[in-house]
């Protein structure tokens, strides 16, 4: 019991000493303001030393000097002096007499070339496409089917008369009529030529149309 009472003014003292306590006025704070050290300034960086290459050595070209080409002047020959002129007195000339030609009694006349006759040839060619006009045949089967035209023969004659060649330069469009006009003169026979018929020529080409008409 007594430790019960003990017990309870121990707690009651220690209540007031608490309630004291609180109530006591408390001293003010104070606030003291303090400089801040300021931050240390940045240091710049100390430049590194660049140590520069050696420069290359440069090795001089040679200069190469182009000495002008001399030409050595050629030796220049003495022209030989002029011979002195001599007037040599030239003897008169004397014209030469004419020569007569010799008369040789009896000479026969000299022969001069055959002259052309162009009325001749024409009489001739003529005769040639007369001679060819009485072979000509007309055929029956070109005569029964109306077929009518004109060929150009070309034909070479030698001067005995004599054909060497023959061939239609234009056509009539037939070949029956083309075949006869070639026949007729292939089986004409020609006259020989005259010395003044085309002189200097061995052969003639003759141009001659074969005409095939109908005649009603």
């Amino acid at each position: 019991m007594a430790a019960l009472l003990l017990a309870g003014l121990l707690m009651l003292l220690q209540s007031i000493f608490v309630i004291q306590r609180v109530s006591a006025p408390q001293p003010p704070m104070q606030v003291r303001l303090v400089d801040l050290p300021k931050p240390p300034e940045p240091v710049p960086p100390k430049p590194v030393p660049v140590t520069p290459a050696p420069p290359r050595p440069v090795t001089p070209r040679p200069v190469v000097q182009h000495q002008p080409a001399v030409k050595t002047p050629l030796p220049v020959k003495p022209s030989p002096a002029p011979a002195p002129a001599s007037v040599v007195a030239a003897p008169p000339t004397q014209a030469p007499a004419p020569v007569a030609a010799p008369v040789t009694p009896n000479a026969p006349p000299v022969q001069q070339g055959p002259t052309e006759d162009a009325a001749g040839e024409e009489a001739f060619a003529a005769g040639v496409r007369a001679s060819i006009e009485e072979q000509k045949t007309y055929p029956m089967a070109a005569r029964q089917t109306g077929i009518s035209g004109t060929v150009d023969i070309r034909y070479v004659l030698s001067r005995s008369g004599k054909l060497l060649s023959a061939e239609v330069a234009v056509s009539s469009g037939s070949p029956l009529l083309d075949r006869a006009a070639l026949r007729a003169v292939q089986d004409a026979v020609f006259s020989p030529m005259k010395a003044t018929f085309w002189p200097g020529q061995n052969q003639k080409e003759f141009h001659t149309k074969v005409v095939f008409k109908l005649i009603d």
